[in-house]
């Protein structure tokens, strides 16, 4: 009985992994961090059993930092770049809020504001904490 509550355990435990990776991936389009949380706790999950997981887990959390050096590099183009995108989106929410008023459009007018707010904090933590440096 002892060897198939360990295959039951392992099972679960895979079953949940692999449904968090694939409810990350399914939710990973809406605005904000969207399904990546999930995907990093699928992982975590498949880590116990799994070596390929506990590698790519392993990777992740040593090169993650390195994306965010990527897409908000140290250089004054970029920030204003970025600072431009954030104009933008909030200038195509606002739009879609006066002239359009479908549910859908409000929808996606909210998530061009989170995407703005999120460019907008990122690119000013990044700025701070180069300049404090």
């Amino acid at each position: 009985m002892s060897k198939f509550k360990k295959y039951l355990k392992r099972f679960g435990t895979d079953a949940a992994g692999y449904g968090l990776i694939i409810l990350g991936l399914a939710l990973g389009w809406l605005p904000g961090p969207g399904g990546i949380p999930l995907i990093l706790a699928g992982l975590g999950l498949l880590s116990v059993h799994n070596h390929w997981a506990k590698r790519i887990l392993h990777y992740l959390q040593e090169n993650g930092i390195k994306v965010l050096d990527y897409i908000f590099p140290d250089k004054p183009w970029a920030k204003a770049l970025h600072d431009f995108i954030t104009i933008s989106l909030l200038v195509a929410a606002g739009y879609l809020l006066i002239f359009q008023r479908s549910t859908i459009t409000i929808g996606i007018a909210i998530g061009l504001v989170a995407l703005a707010i999120a460019d907008f904090l990122f690119n000013r933590t990044n700025l701070n904490k180069r300049n404090n440096k």
